[in-house]
């Protein structure tokens, strides 16, 4: 029994951890530095840049923000945080 109890609080960990490294991205940055492959090889923007730093401006409370990152993030955001719900509550991935 030990073991379940051990792996559900490292599955709520975790996920506290990236809500924590989420908060720390800087939302405000006008950086062009990108991970995304499709922006570094078409030289155009994807359906999904400013994804992750609208979820940082979500989490600071800047909802304008982060629905001019992206406007997908009017649908993604409520998405995201029902999974991330579930997740929490059913302990598992």
């Amino acid at each position: 029994m030990v073991i379940p109890f051990i792996k559900n609080n490292l599955t709520r960990i975790f996920l506290l951890v990236i809500l924590i490294f989420i908060w720390f991205i800087d939302y405000k940055s006008k950086s062009t530095f990108t991970f995304c492959l499709y922006s570094i090889i078409i030289k155009k923007n994807c359906f999904a840049c400013g994804t992750l730093r609208g979820l940082s401006a979500f989490l600071h409370l800047d909802f304008n923000t982060a629905f001019n990152l992206n406007k997908l993030n009017l649908l993604s955001i409520p998405v995201l945080g029902f999974v991330y719900i579930s997740v929490w509550k059913n302990n598992r991935f």
